[in-house]
């Protein structure tokens, strides 16, 4: 399951048909369907500023650092 949450704007942001933008990503569990997940498609889904908190270190620090996340790992 992926939860968004989002400030209410008065901007109607999607991704596809059904998924406003978020502001951050919390990647919490490493279910299949996530370790699937490339940097990019994280980036599709996210306003401007790129956050992502990573618990499970499934990604790369320096290679989403490079790619402009504010990125951290716990």
């Amino acid at each position: 399951m992926i939860r968004f949450f989002r400030k209410k704007s008065s901007k109607n942001q999607t991704f596809g048909k059904n998924l406003v933008k978020v502001d951050c990503v919390i990647v919490a569990v490493a279910h299949d369907a996530f370790k699937k997940m490339k940097l990019e498609d994280l980036m599709r889904m996210m306003n401007d500023k790129l956050v992502l908190i990573d618990v499970r270190g499934m990604f790369a620090g320096e290679g989403a650092k490079e790619k402009g996340f504010y990125y951290k790992r716990l």
